[in-house]
């Protein structure tokens, strides 16, 4: 699975650059693609309401008629969000409401674009 680096303009809990690894291609039941993936480092849960940090998030593009199982160009916009109920094993259909969106964020091909918040 493929490898890309998530950083955001709009969310300064998830401005550091982190190394995100696609784990699984998920569907909402609207359709809509999403990514399950893992993040390195993770984010403090306690932003959240959680007792543990997240490393795991649900991803989905910020873009009408983007689709993120279909990655053209870099950055990409997203949704960056988790379990509203906690993690199981996630499958599709996902629903938008058993998901809370944490932040906005981009995906980039390197740590350095990521860092930079290189559009080129």
């Amino acid at each position: 699975m493929a490898t890309y680096y998530l950083s955001s303009l709009d969310s300064s809990l998830f401005a550091p650059v982190r190394t995100c690894r696609v784990r699984k291609h998920l569907v909402f039941d609207t359709g809509k693609s999403a990514l399950l993936a893992h993040i390195d480092p993770p984010v403090v849960g306690q932003s959240f309401g959680f007792a543990h940090d997240v490393s795991t998030v649900v991803l989905a593009s910020r873009v009408e008629g983007r689709e993120i199982d279909a990655i053209e160009a870099l950055p990409f916009f997203v949704h960056i969000a988790t379990p509203r109920h906690g993690w199981t094993d996630l499958e599709s259909p996902l629903r938008a409401d058993d998901l809370v969106t944490m932040a906005w964020g981009e995906l980039y091909p390197t740590a350095e674009a990521a860092a930079a918040h290189s559009f080129d």
